[in-house]
């Protein structure tokens, strides 16, 4: 076996598509996406389609893809791929969430192309540490 399928764990991802409709955002999501990056969400999708699935539960509870759920729903889209995470705790969601949106330990306002609810932040990083 080589290396890089040794790192690989023993269940394979598969991409499904899944009603726009189905899909739940999380309110507590620590980031939040302006319009403007929404509308280059948007025009990435237009340009190049679906490049990167969203993340959910069984129960159709968005883990990451808020902004491309976001996008998909000013598009009018009926249906995007979606990579079902089963078995995972909510500390491990959350973990997963924060780990996925390339969390850097910024508090709100600090990234010019998104922000981080500072008390989403707060309660998120407090939920890592305690754990």
């Amino acid at each position: 076996m080589n290396k890089a399928s040794s790192l690989v764990s023993p269940s394979r991802l598969a991409i499904t598509y899944r009603a726009v409709c189905d899909l739940i955002a999380d309110p507590r999501n620590a980031r939040t996406h302006p319009k403007r990056q929404i509308d280059q969400i948007r025009a990435s999708i237009e340009a190049f389609g679906f490049t990167n699935p969203v993340l959910a539960d069984p129960e159709g509870h968005i883990i990451a893809g808020h902004g491309r759920l976001q996008a998909a729903r000013m598009m009018g889209l009926a249906e995007l791929p979606v990579i079902t995470l089963s078995g995972l705790s909510e500390t491990q969601k959350r973990r997963c969430g924060l780990r996925t949106t390339r969390l850097r330990s910024m508090p709100a306002g600090t990234s010019k192309s998104c922000s981080w609810s500072s008390a989403n932040w707060v309660r998120s990083m407090l939920i890592l540490i305690s754990r």
